[in-house]
């Protein structure tokens, strides 16, 4: 069992929304996807997957992203061709949960997360800081609205992210992370 990373996300958050800006962070464009005959809309995000699978609990997905991604983004994912972690609706701390490897590209994905829903972000599951960052969680209007002007903001917001940049890539906010052994360097350095 490795060392994993922890985002803990607010109960009111969508988990397509939190697949599309992971789809995002790892350099996938978005797109508007129309319905209602053309009256409505959405941020959606090519390649990017929810799928309940035979080995998850009843209280999880697997958010699944297919490449091809940008070379910054593979360097970053370790030459990985797919992304793929789970997104638990129940946990011990409350929230929605990811749990996965802790390497550079999680670490922003996490503070990226945390930044736009609120939530707290524990860089090392196996140390003995529960949190490493952390910004108060948003409300409900603010993180899932269903009002029409309320909900095209925030699809508006989406659709405006942009991949991960290096500098969000290797930043950590720790110095600590960056010495730690155990956490996956890219493979640029």
């Amino acid at each position: 069992m490795g060392i994993d990373t922890r985002i803990i996300l607010p109960d009111n958050v969508r988990v397509k929304d939190v697949a599309n800006i992971i789809g995002i962070c790892a350099g996938k464009k978005p797109l508007k996807q129309f319905w209602s005959y053309g009256k409505g809309w959405a941020a959606t995000v090519p390649d990017v997957k929810i799928k309940v699978t035979s080995d998850a609990s009843w209280g999880m997905v697997g958010i699944h992203v297919n490449g091809p991604f940008p070379k910054h983004i593979l360097e970053y994912r370790l030459n990985q061709s797919a992304i793929y972690v789970a997104y638990h609706f129940e946990s011990d701390t409350g929230g929605r949960v990811l749990q996965p490897p802790m390497t550079f590209f999680w670490l922003a994905v996490g503070r990226r997360l945390v930044q736009f829903y609120g939530g707290k972000l524990d860089y090392n599951d196996c140390d003995d800081i529960e949190v490493d960052f952390s910004i108060r969680p948003k409300s409900r209007e603010q993180n899932a609205p269903n009002s029409d002007l309320g909900w095209y903001k925030f699809q508006q917001r989406i659709l405006d992210m942009q991949a991960l940049t290096i500098e969000e890539l290797e930043y950590t906010g720790h110095q600590r992370v960056l010495r730690n052994s155990y956490v996956q360097k890219p493979l640029r350095h």
